[in-house]
């Protein structure tokens, strides 16, 4: 592990304050000016809020890189964050960890230090602004289409708050994409650390929230990983099986070269590709690798709005998850199971249990289209919202960007789209499953992430 020194980001933010080219008499003015090299400031290259990052990231307890041993392409970044630095109560742990990876240090840095100010935006202040009423009475406005099932279906969750309990919860201002209208969404299913959350959820409260350059680019990234997760969804839970990434596509061409990049010619795994693209006709990837038996199987998921895109970033993302298993490993053979969390030893026994070679569900079902979809034109976001407005889905942006962060963070809600849990059974999902049959049967009812 190589440590990013405090006083190192410090100085290259004071640095990014006044003019990087300048001379300045901090101690570590060379390690901050070849941090900043690296991070693309000099040469334009690096993120659009690069310095707003950086100051983040000098407020963090640490930062840090890992090697990545089966992909050396790999950069990957780790930090601590506490909430308690920023006047704010910790949703769990007192400290907590976020990570994010890249093919260079400025993408894996813009990952790493856009999901710390995710999750600081996310733990609620006390200014929010939330209205208290009834769970199936938002307003005498307008509402979103499908949040009646799944508020209905989140309060029959096992494990929810004591049924005897108030049954007015905390609602959250919100924009709706299709026409700018202001409608509620449940405060439960936006905010981290909350006192009194009626709706108890096991929907991650980081699917659908995104830090970027600009509110338009974060909006986009939130809704895009709504999109990516209802599409895994409906492949892992739903059954419906992904094709092969056409060798003669602009991403099949790709795709050797991009696996060379990040493995160094290493041949330890085997990685497979899989196209999940759904009916919204939004490309959406899963790279999947296991070692030679077949066994200690990553996933990496990423919906982009051409195959190459997400080709590229889901490979990126199973890459770290091989990392992450690592990892487990480490803990395990040095700890034992009482060394994991919950969530490392359900993750441990599906690397040990789970075949590739015994699922069906991993191999493809055909070929996807060889012929490139021509791009969109136009806005992205536009371009996404178009197609989920097709399908009836209605989407809602809950802007919480934080003053004292000052990074953009939307959470994009979507309860029209099938979430990566089981618990929630929208009409896709439920429609998925009659046609393929579910999924859980062919993955021993692992979960995917």
């Amino acid at each position: 592990m190589h440590t990013i020194d405090r006083p190192v980001i410090r100085a290259a933010a004071a640095m990014l304050a006044t003019d990087p080219g300048e001379a300045t008499d901090a101690a570590d003015s060379e390690a901050a000016r070849r941090l900043l090299a690296d991070l693309g400031a000099f040469d334009g290259t690096g993120p659009g809020n690069l310095a707003a990052l950086v100051r983040l990231a000098g407020r963090l307890p640490m930062v840090f890189m890992l090697a990545a041993p089966r992909a050396p392409g790999l950069t990957f970044l780790g930090a601590t964050v506490d909430a308690r630095e920023f006047g704010r109560k910790p949703s769990g742990y007192a400290v907590d960890g976020v990570s994010g990876s890249g093919t260079s240090l400025r993408t894996a840095f813009a990952a790493c230090i856009g999901e710390a100010a995710e999750y600081l935006s996310q733990l609620e202040s006390g200014d929010e602004g939330l209205v208290r009423r009834p769970a199936g009475e938002p307003g005498g406005g307008p509402a979103l289409r499908n949040l009646d099932g799944l508020l209905a279906q989140l309060e029959a969750t096992p494990g929810r708050a004591d049924p005897g309990a108030d049954p007015a919860i905390d609602w959250i201002a919100a924009e709706r994409a299709t026409d700018g209208a202001a409608v509620l969404v449940p405060a439960d299913l936006c905010l981290r650390g909350r006192d009194q959350s009626a709706v108890r959820s096991r929907i991650p409260l980081s699917t659908g929230c995104a830090a970027g350059p600009t509110a338009a680019g974060a909006r986009l990234s939130a809704v895009l990983e709504l999109v990516e997760r209802d599409a895994a969804a409906l492949w892992w839970i739903g059954g419906r099986r992904g094709r092969r990434i056409a060798p003669d596509s602009t991403a099949g061409r790709a795709l050797p070269g991009l696996l060379r990049a990040l493995r160094h010619d290493r041949d330890e795994r085997r990685t497979f590709v899989l196209d999940i693209t759904t009916d919204l006709a939004i490309p959406c990837v899963a790279a999947l690798s296991c070692n030679r038996d077949g066994r200690d199987l990553a996933f990496g998921l990423a919906a982009r709005l051409d195959a190459d895109a997400a080709v590229r970033s889901a490979l990126v993302e199973m890459c770290q998850g091989e990392l992450g298993n690592g990892l487990i490993g480490v803990k395990l053979a040095r700890g034992g199971e009482a060394a994991l969390t919950d969530r490392e030893r359900l993750r441990a026994r599906r690397s040990r249990h789970l075949l590739y070679d015994d699922c069906p569900l991993l191999h493809p079902a055909g070929v996807s289209r060889s012929d490139d979809p021509v791009p969109p034109a136009g806005d992205p976001l536009d371009h996404v919202l178009t197609r989920l407005a097709d399908a009836d889905i209605d989407v809602a942006f809950v802007d919480l960007t934080r003053q004292d962060v000052d990074i953009p963070v939307i959470k994009a809600f979507a309860p029209g789209l099938q979430p990566l849990q089981s618990c929630i059974a929208t009409r896709r999902l439920q429609r998925t499953r009659d046609e393929f049959g579910g999924g859980m049967i062919q993955t021993d009812s692992f979960a995917l992430l």
